[in-house]
């Protein structure tokens, strides 16, 4: 990693199995992310395992394993999230089409 001198915007990691496994850093992440920081770039960590809340990510990442402030997680939340919100608005449609009915 010390050889590292080309800067970048930014870095997209996936989650388990890329920086870390289970419970254990690979030896080389931690000095990985303080180089992306050191030449101005940003990390993002990504998952598509929605096993876990993005709180319990940020958890693990902060606390358990690396001891950096974590900015960022896209997680597979936000298409929960929409997915939700599409739900939300059919129902709200679908309310409202039957009070229309009503009210004739």
């Amino acid at each position: 990693m010390s050889n590292y001198t080309t800067p970048f915007r930014a870095a997209l990691f996936d989650m388990d199995g890329t920086l870390y496994l289970g419970s254990r850093l690979y030896d080389f992440t931690i000095e990985l992310l303080q180089t992306i920081r050191a030449t101005g770039g940003k990390y993002l960590f990504i998952t598509n395992n929605s096993s876990k809340s993005v709180a319990d990510y940020v958890k693990k990442l902060e606390k358990e394993l690396l001891h950096l402030k974590i900015e960022n997680a896209y997680l597979k939340e936000l298409r929960r999230l929409r997915l939700e919100d599409a739900r939300k608005q059919k129902e709200l449609q679908e309310s409202s089409t039957i009070s229309e009915k009503n009210t004739r």
